[in-house]
């Protein structure tokens, strides 16, 4: 099985599209991205877009997920410190 080469080029500009958006939407640090960037050209170049696919919906829907519970936690522990002071 021959992998082609523009294949993998495709990939790796992806995945570095992806994993720049992340950077700045501030989903991943430096090190995050250049293993975005890695993982998504190996994957999308040996298995094309099928594999490519799930990877990017996990990332996407994890990194909502995420940041949907980071809300969460700040609400609850700001509830939880309100009143201040001492209690019972």
């Amino acid at each position: 099985m021959l992998i082609a080469t523009n294949q993998l080029l495709i990939g790796l500009v992806a995945a570095a599209a992806v994993a720049t958006a992340a950077r700045y939407l501030r989903a991943l640090s430096r090190s995050g991205a250049i293993a975005t960037t890695a993982l998504g050209t190996v994957v999308f170049g040996f298995g094309g877009i099928a594999w490519a696919v799930p990877l990017l919906l996990f990332f996407v829907l994890s990194s909502a997920l995420s940041h949907i519970s980071k809300r969460f936690r700040r609400r609850d522990l700001d509830q939880v410190f309100e009143k201040g002071g001492e209690r019972d």
